[in-house]
Formats: structure tokens, sequence, C-alpha cells
């Protein structure tokens, strides 16, 4: 079970008639007092307590939610320890917990409240009273503060912290006392020995704020270069006192595109071209220059169909950038790897080889001033910027840990790192890309049998066939509820949601008929003995199948769960 946090690092809320008052273990000469009506707050000295005050205690405070009958206080009310990066205790969410801060509260919140709390009991949201999760270890050593008393909020990459909208009732206070940034993505800490060193090996994969979504609901960029799925993923070495860390970037192709769920398994992918996709596309490699150094842009997608159309104008897109450094590197990893030939992963490892080595690695005494530092980082995209993807990031990762623990003397130049190293980074990078697939299409990761193992299995495949079929079933009927549950939490409720169970259960309904007269026509005439029955019941049940096809593809959009809180143009 989830792990207690020691007693220093607690919240203490008292609720009292007219106010809500906030202390913080560590911090004895002040709390921060909410009154209920009108709503205000302000940060004071201890005051006395009444005697009906009641007391909640919980790990951190997430920030204050406005809904329709008013405000919400956010609580973590259970966590587990993920473990320790440099000493400090990173935490994985479990669960969390909304108390109102006013009178009267509405039946219609907890509509809100439920779609939130199942949010966060999906794997992946992160904090750290202490470590500073949003920060490469370059880009910390880089901001180097002085001061130990500079709160997390002041250093925090802003691109990565999911409840910034949610605090900003309590900016104009000393926010780093009352609120932890939230991280949304993975973190895996695993520990191994090889010839004699012990090694930490740490995974850090953020999810960006901007663009943020499920897998049908956001695709591609927007008109500021923010694209959907965008994830920095960081592999962190710690041997030897030395700490070497290595980032790489995923993201949707970066150009307009649209893939609304139709009722068909995979919907088409629909490029505009309406729109200035050239200025898009330069505003994102932009600023992604200005944050990494130079760019290797990896296309996995299909050279044929819609998915080679997109790579098509991902490739003219950046045609147009000659004038900043970036390659685009074209790789269709379903051709070249059809047959379970995964070995021909090998054929891209080569093609960027150059850069990989000239890209460097961030590396740095524990207690020091780095040798050396990252210039450039391989931006890895396929459809949904997962499987393919993941397969692929772990293979660069791999390549780099070999190269960091030679440059580091812990192998020999021609040494293979040994097998429960393997087994370690295998199945760290494996668990990020479950995580980081949840949270976009809903299940984990297909071809993780790769990423764990190194190679395609039989039980892989099968396993990726049940996962396609929960995909279709989550993605179609119920990405709309957590698309606007993401909605609400990065940019609040601009409008309430009607209640109502969403068409969820007659969709379903209507599938399951759907497949059920089908079996029936396939299956019918054979129990027929005369050549009239037989052909008569083929008709009859072929007519039922095809009007019932017919009345579904009329309803078509009508039975997907859409979103609501937030208009998305060209579907509402």
């Amino acid at each position: 079970g989830p792990i207690k946090t020691k007693m220093a690092n607690q919240m203490r809320v008292f609720f009292e008639n007219d106010t809500v008052i906030i202390r913080h273990a560590r911090t004895t000469d002040k709390e921060l007092k909410i009154f209920r009506d009108p709503f205000s707050i302000e940060e004071a000295g201890i005051s006395q307590l009444s005697e009906i005050a009641r007391e909640i205690q919980c790990y951190a405070i997430i920030g204050i939610f406005h809904f329709v009958s008013g405000p919400y206080i956010s609580v973590v009310s259970e966590q587990e320890l993920v473990g320790k990066i440099e000493g400090k205790d990173i935490w994985n969410i479990q669960q969390i917990d909304f108390y109102p801060l006013h009178g009267s509260t509405n039946s219609r919140d907890n509509q809100y409240i439920n779609m939130l709390k199942t949010l966060f009991k999906l794997p992946g949201f992160y904090y750290s009273h202490e470590f500073d999760l949003f920060n490469s270890a370059q880009r910390r050593f880089n901001i180097s503060v002085e001061s130990s008393t500079v709160s997390l909020w002041d250093t925090a990459d802003m691109r990565f912290v999911w409840n910034q909208f949610v605090v900003q009732d309590l900016e104009e206070f000393d926010i780093g006392n009352w609120v932890v940034p939230v991280l949304k993505g993975f973190v895996g800490i695993r520990k191994s020995t090889v010839n004699g060193n012990d090694i930490d090996l740490i995974l850090i994969s953020r999810r960006n704020v901007k663009r943020a979504g499920t897998r049908f609901w956001v695709r591609g960029l927007d008109s500021d270069g923010n694209v959907a799925n965008n994830v920095e993923s960081e592999q962190i070495i710690i041997v030897n006192q030395t700490k070497m860390s290595y980032v790489q970037t995923r993201g949707s192709i970066p150009v307009y595109w649209t893939q609304y769920s139709d009722l068909t398994r995979i919907p088409r992918a629909i490029v505009d071209y309406e729109k200035d996709t050239n200025l898009a596309c330069r505003k994102h490699f932009e600023e992604q220059i200005e944050l990494y150094g130079n760019q290797v842009c990896v296309s996995l997608v299909d050279h044929k169909g819609f998915q080679g159309e997109l790579n098509d104008s991902y490739a003219n897109a950046v045609s147009t950038l000659s004038d900043h450094p970036i390659r685009f590197v074209p790789f269709d990893f379903h051709h070249q790897t059809r047959g379970m030939n995964y070995q021909n992963i090998q054929i891209l490892l080569d093609d960027i080889a150059g850069e990989l080595q000239g890209f460097e690695y961030f590396c740095s005494p524990l207690h020091g001033y780095p040798d050396r530092q990252q210039n450039g980082v391989i931006r890895t995209n396929c459809m949904d910027n997962l499987d393919r993807t993941n397969a692929i990031q772990r293979a660069i990762g791999l390549d780099l840990l070999n190269k960091q623990l030679v440059d580091t003397e812990v192998l020999s130049n021609n040494e293979q790192i040994n097998d429960k190293t393997m087994f370690e980074f295998n199945n760290l990078w494996a668990d990020n890309g479950d995580a980081i697939s949840i949270q976009y299409a809903g299940t984990g990761a297909m071809k993780s049998d790769y990423t764990r193992l190194g190679k395609r299995t039989l039980k892989g495949m099968i396993n990726d066939g049940k996962l396609a079929i929960v995909r279709y079933i989550l993605n179609t009927f119920y990405d709309g509820e957590k698309q606007d549950t993401i909605d609400i939490l990065l940019k609040g409720l601009s409008k309430p949601i009607p209640p109502t169970n969403r068409n969820k259960t007659f969709s379903l309904f209507l599938i399951v008929v759907v497949v059920l007269l089908g079996i029936l026509y396939i299956l019918a005439p054979l129990s027929r003995t005369s050549y009239f029955d037989k052909i008569f019941y083929s008709i009859l049940y072929a007519g039922i199948s095809y009007f019932s096809v017919k009345a579904l593809g009329n309803l078509g959009r009508s039975l997907i769960d859409s979103p609501y809180v937030h208009r998305y143009p060209g579907f509402n």
C-alpha cells in the first residue's frame, strides 16, 4: 500500500464555521486563512482555533477548483513513494479529495469532482517537496539558483506543471509554502550493478500542458506551434559520484491535422491545407531549438495511405526551414520491421549515429561543474507517439547507456551491459511506455514485448490485438469525458456539462446488436434445410444488418463521446 510520509511534510486543514485554515507542519509562524463568504484568502500569523474546528490531514495541496456552486480545495489523500533521486523523496499521487470552501454545495459539483478523482487515479501524477522534477539536470545546473530558500515554483519549467491553473488564487502568497507543483508523465527509479559499480537508472517523462489531451481529440499542432502528446523524456544514470543525463522528445506530427473518432477502428486522418502549416511549424521548431539545440526529426509513420500523406506534409514543412539546424529522417517502422525483423531498427540507429555522438549528453560530478552538455535532441514521432516511438526511444537510450558506461570506464570498449542491468533498463522504458500510453490512449503501450524483452513474441502480438479493441472502445465512447476532465484541470470550467450518461450504454448496446446480427446472418442460413429458407433468411438478415449499419452511420458522431467544455474545431 501507499507508504506514509514523514509528519514534517504533512499539511493540516481546519474547518471552522466561517473560515478554513491551512497550516504546514514545517511552517510554525503563519497560516493560510480562507474566508467562505465572500470568498477571500489571507496569509497571517497563527490564530486560536475554536473548539468546533474539524481537522483533516493530507500529504499536500493541489490547488483551488471553481465549480458551479463555488470553490473547493483539493488535497492529496493517498500517495506512494517512487524512490529517491539525489536523496530526495519522489511521490506518486494515488488519490485526491475535494472539500468545499463555501457554504452551500451543488450536486452537479460531484460530477466534476468524480471526473477529476478518476483522472488522478490513472498512473502518472507526481510531486516532490524538495526535488525539481520539472527541469532536466542540464537546465537545473544552468538555472543554478544560489539561494536555498527559493521554492520549486520559482524554478519549475511551467510547460510541465499540471496544477498551474488551479493555484491562481494563491499566487500573491508564498505559494511554495502551501501548494506543491504537480508533474504528469512518468518517474521510474531502478538500481543495478555493473562490474562491481552500483548504478542508479532513472527515467523522468514530462508531459507538456499545452495542447494536452486524448488520442483522437488532440492531434497535430496549433497556431502557436504547440503539438499534441508532447513529452520530454530524460534518462539519468548515476555511477561513481557521476551524474549523466540524456534528453529525448516526442510530439505529434507538426502540421495541422485531425483524426476525430467516427466509429471505425482507425479513423482517417485529415490534413488541413487551408491553414498556414509552415508558419506554425516554424514556431514549433524555433521553440524546440531554443530549448534543446539542433533537431533530428525521426518520423516512424507508414509511407503509404493517410500516414504517408502526413509524412509528406511534415517533410514539406521542414524543407521550408533550411535555415534552421533540423534534419528530417523518415523511417517506415512497420515496413522495416515486418516479419518481426526488429533488428532492422539498427538501420535507423546507424543513420543517426553521427548526431547521437555529436549531440553529446550532460555529464557532471554529483557535486561540481559539468564537463559536457547536450547540444541537440532526437525528436521522435509516429501517429500516436506511443508504441513505435517508445520502442525507438528505448533503443536510442540503450545506445547512450552503453556509451556512457564506456566513457566512465565502468565498461571496457566492446563490453556489453549484464543481463540484470538490461532487465532493469528495459522494464524502466516499458513502464514509461505504458504510463504515457494510458494517459493518451487509455491502455498500456503496444509492442511492449520488444521494449521489455528486446524481441517480438507471438504472445506480445496477441496482447496487442486485445489492446487495440480496448483502445477502440475507450477512444470512441469514453474519451470525451476524459478530455473534458483534462480541460477543467488545465483551463477551468468554462461552461457546465449537461448531467447525462453521455450515450455510453446506448452506443455500446448498438454496437453489440450489430455484431450479433452479423453473427446471426452468417449462422442462421446453415440451420435451415430447404433451399428457399436459406435464400429467404439470408436476404432477411442481410437486410437487417445493412439497415442497422446504415442507421449507425447516420447517427455517426452523435454516438461518440465528444468533449463539451471546450470546442474542437471540425467536430463540434
